[in-house]
């Protein structure tokens, strides 16, 4: 058994060669962030947010890493209850309220409280609700119309995804149009105590995660029913990044083994 610990130490050699050493890890994210930190108020003027996720945010810099693009817009308001309308401008602000009845757990519908003429809602049950199908084709073609000769985009949409799918150098980019929303739904208060009685994450990666928004991504659930296309798929990929970055190296490692193996063999073929 002399063996397992010079064992050990040849397998985080090993894998800090293929996902990186702590250095490389923490600069990577540093870039990262220097440039969300630059473009913000660049993208702010434009009137919209966009944000890297996915494995490349979070530091691994493998083959088979993705680079997922958030966006969304910046006079979309996001509210759990009506009376948070209040804290919004009608006239510049495009108010929506969350429901979640009727919808599968992560899911909900998306309600104007003042109905404006856009080509991606439908009504329903004398209300105005925001179409995730015809928002996702909205957008998608925005995207195509942005892609210019020089810089191509070669995008692809995706069937069952919320995303737009394109080719950019070696990397597979997704860019998904959402919305954000801040504080977070109601509905993920159960969660949220349930980090908080069992202390994992710690008290201030939890606070760290209760600052960023939580996104609606335009996807409707598997399960048949007549709201579907009113359903949007909640996303926590913000809080996703966080939990990752409070990740020892070694952790890190781990997680970035078990990617490997979900990615390059198990979903090979």
């Amino acid at each position: 058994m002399d063996h397992i610990p010079r064992l050990s130490e040849v397998l985080y050699v090993g894998l800090c060669r293929k996902i990186g050493t702590p250095t490389e890890v923490a600069i990577r994210r540093d870039v990262l962030d220097m440039e969300e930190m630059i473009m913000k108020p660049v993208y702010n003027q434009i009137g919209y947010v966009m944000v890297e996720s996915g494995s490349y945010r979070e530091g691994f810099r493998m083959s088979s890493s993705d680079r997922d693009r958030m966006l969304w817009f910046c006079n979309y308001k996001l509210i759990t209850d009506v009376s948070q309308s209040r804290l919004y401008n009608s006239s510049k602000h495009t108010i929506v309220l969350i429901e979640n009845s009727d919808t599968p757990p992560g899911f909900v519908k998306l309600r104007l409280l003042i109905p404006v003429p856009l080509s991606y809602i439908v009504f329903f049950n004398s209300g105005a609700y925001l179409s995730s199908r015809l928002w996702r084709e909205k957008h998608f073609q925005f995207l195509l119309k942005s892609s210019s000769k020089s810089y191509p985009l070669n995008l692809t949409i995706q069937m069952h995804g919320p995303c737009s799918n394109s080719i950019l150098g070696p990397f597979e980019l997704d860019i998904g149009w959402c919305l954000a929303s801040f504080p977070w739904p109601k509905l993920s208060r159960s969660c949220i105590e349930r980090c908080q009685r069992h202390t994992w994450p710690s008290t201030s990666v939890l606070e760290k995660i209760l600052k960023n928004e939580c996104h609606c991504m335009p996807i409707r659930s598997k399960v048949e029913s007549p709201y579907n296309e009113l359903e949007w798929r909640l996303s926590f990929s913000k809080a996703e990044q966080q939990l990752v970055c409070s990740m020892n190296h070694t952790q890190f490692l781990c997680y970035g083994l078990l990617k490997l193996f979900l990615k390059e063999v198990i979903n090979y073929n």
